[in-house]
C-alpha cells in the first residue's frame, strides 16, 4: 500500500504507486517511510531547484562560448 499526502493536505491510499495523484507542476514525491518497510509513506515537496549546467547563473555552454570566441 502506498499513502500519498498532497501540498493541500489531501491523503489517499492506493495499492501501486502508478495509481497515485497526479504531480503539482515543480513539485516531486519525497519517500519518508522506514527503509526495508515495503510501502511508502509519499509527501509532494517543491522539488530543488538544480543549478547543474551552468556557471554564473548562464548555460555552461553558452557561457564557455562567450569566454571562448
Amino acid at each position: 500500500m502506498h499513502q500519498f499526502t498532497q501540498k493541500d493536505g489531501t491523503v489517499s491510499t492506493v495499492d501501486r504507486f502508478m495509481q497515485g495523484p497526479k504531480l503539482s507542476p515543480g513539485y516531486w514525491w519525497q519517500d519518508r517511510s522506514p527503509l526495508g518497510s515495503g510501502g511508502g509513506d509519499w509527501h509532494e515537496v517543491v522539488q530543488p531547484h538544480s543549478t547543474a549546467g551552468t556557471l554564473f547563473g548562464y548555460d555552461e555552454c553558452a557561457f564557455m562560448a562567450r569566454q571562448y570566441k
